[in-house]
């Protein structure tokens, strides 16, 4: 079994020191990305050259092994994965603007370097002196739940402990973008981090055990409830059995149905985080802190009407073309 032993996340909610859900908020236009003194975990010299996604990534990583009470991360992680949708843009930008203005015979490498999507797991690698399995996944809008199933394979193979995480980052240039492509709510493109450590073992400290993960293309025939059902029925549970459902998006026609046939325990992660690539992760970050919170500050906080927290549903629909359900329990 998989169990998630310690999560942390980045994001636009002050989960850094305390993680419990009482001060959790709706983003409005003045939220904004909530981020650690870095300068605890990296030394200045290295912090100086540093893109923000690196930073995200290995700050959640040593809060992780702060966590676990654990300073020697070379043996103690048998994996390394992390998802991404657009890894370093910032530097992809600053690389292209320097192929434009840079004569091709003289174009330094370090910009392209870092601008990679492996950037970020190579670099919390390094820092880790870390020289086990390492693995960046870029699968549009899943591609945290790709890495979170490598992950989990990982520890149905034999691996004791393994780091899976998503992370994605905005800049300025990506609104743009989203402005020339006719997007509406451009100001709900944010960004974040969150990052797990997965065990084979269950400790006192357990948030939750991870079920399963899986992602699903949407054909023009695709219903997402008979999916789910197909998604349940091997773990001998049905949609009534599942306490809490965590979905993406509440505009887009495939929810949309979902809701319709009468699942009244919903949460918009996305109301909490914004929108990026991996904000799964941040679901399911939201997800296991749910787990561990008494079910009347639960109903308090998000609006529903919880018996008990047990099964919680992750549902992330990117734009109806790729579905990822990952599910939970305690």
């Amino acid at each position: 079994m998989t169990y998630i032993n310690a999560i942390s996340s980045i994001s636009y909610q002050d989960f850094l020191e305390n993680k419990s859900i009482n001060n959790i908020k709706i983003l409005d236009d003045d939220s904004s990305l909530i981020q650690p003194n870095y300068k605890q975990w990296i030394k200045p010299m290295q912090l100086r050259r540093m893109s923000k996604i690196v930073k995200m990534g290995i700050g959640c990583t040593k809060d992780i092994m702060a966590q676990l009470s654990i300073e020697d991360g070379e043996n103690y992680f048998d994996s390394i994965i992390v998802g991404t949708g657009l890894g370093c843009i910032k530097d992809t930008v600053k690389f292209l603007d320097v192929v434009n203005s840079v004569s091709t015979s003289s174009i330094p490498p370090t910009a392209f370097i870092q601008s990679t999507h492996n950037t970020i797991a190579g670099q919390m690698a390094l820092l880790l002196s870390n020289n086990s399995y390492n693995m960046t996944y870029v699968q549009n809008g899943v591609s945290f739940e790709q890495a979170l199933l490598d992950g989990h394979l990982k520890i149905i193979e034999g691996k004791e402990n393994v780091l899976v995480g998503g992370v994605d980052e905005m800049i300025d240039y990506l609104k743009d973008l989203a402005k020339l492509a006719n997007i509406k709510e451009v100001n709900s493109y944010t960004e974040g981090s969150a990052f797990f450590a997965l065990s084979n073992q269950k400790t006192a400290k357990t948030y939750a055990r991870l079920v399963k993960t899986m992602t699903y293309t949407c054909a023009s025939d695709f219903a997402l409830d008979d999916t789910i059902t197909k998604f349940l029925e091997p773990e001998n549970l049905t949609q009534n059995d599942i306490s809490l459902f965590l979905e993406s998006a509440d505009k887009l026609e495939i929810t949309n149905q979902h809701k319709i046939k009468g699942n009244d325990n919903l949460i918009s992660y996305e109301d909490y985080c914004g929108k990026y690539f991996t904000s799964s992760a941040f679901a399911l970050f939201l997800a296991c802190n749910i787990l561990q919170t008494e079910t009347k500050l639960i109903n308090t906080q998000f609006k529903v009407k919880l018996e008990k927290a047990n099964h919680i549903l992750i549902i992330n629909n990117y734009l109806d073309k790729h579905i990822g359900l990952t599910l939970i329990t305690k």
